[in-house]
């Protein structure tokens, strides 16, 4: 026999996997016009696009979600040892399907131009982000010998398109300007690295 105790946590268990369902129902429905999380082909105008249908989805549910802002860097013609304006065209293909398989079901891949992409995660908080970030700073070492510097912030109470484009923009700067340090966090009120011992701690 169902006591009032656990008959109340199935109730409130219902509720809460009846919203979450609608609310991943209704992000996939407001993305599928825009780029695909597999297929990174849109433009800055789709970054837009995605990031106001996810605060709509915040403002109606309360949920949360990041984003990263990923860069190729230019780097040197290993025959000249001049720096590059511009990543190779078979970098830029390796670059691309690296970032779109690490990319989950429900996130979205958005190729801002040859050298910058957007990847926006619903349900992630920040450090869920700066676990994503670092694994694919790692595999674009390892995998193909390729950097990249990675800027990631998640939504704020109050925030707005322009302030949390802007507050991933300011990591990706300084993850650009950190020798070394090529994942950067805003987390609302500075830019911080990731560290080790912050990966761990949001592993655990």
């Amino acid at each position: 026999m169902m006591t009032p105790l656990i008959f109340l946590g199935w109730i409130v268990s219902s509720i809460v996997g009846y919203h979450l369902g609608k609310w991943v129902a209704d992000y996939r429905k407001a993305q599928a016009p825009a780029s695909s999380g597999r297929d990174p082909n849109a433009h800055a105008a789709s970054l837009d696009a995605a990031v106001g249908s996810l605060f709509r989805l915040h403002a109606r549910y309360d949920g949360v979600f990041a984003l990263a802002l990923i860069e190729h860097p230019p780097g040197e013609d290993n025959t000249t040892s001049v720096k590059r304006r511009a990543p190779l065209a078979t970098d830029r293909v390796a670059i691309t399907t690296l970032i779109s398989d690490s990319a989950r079901e429900t996130d979205t891949v958005i190729r801002c131009s040859d050298q910058q992409f957007a990847l926006l995660m619903p349900e992630t908080t920040l450090e869920g982000a700066a676990i994503l970030a670092d694994r694919l700073r790692r595999q674009a070492d390892e995998l193909l010998g390729q950097p990249l510097v990675i800027g990631i912030t998640a939504v704020l109470d109050g925030d707005h398109r322009q302030s949390l484009l802007d507050r991933a923009e300011s990591a990706l700067s300084m993850a650009r300007d950190q020798l070394g340090r090529r994942v950067m966090q805003h987390n609302g009120r500075q830019v911080e690295p990731i560290e080790p011992e912050t990966l761990a701690a949001a592993m655990a």
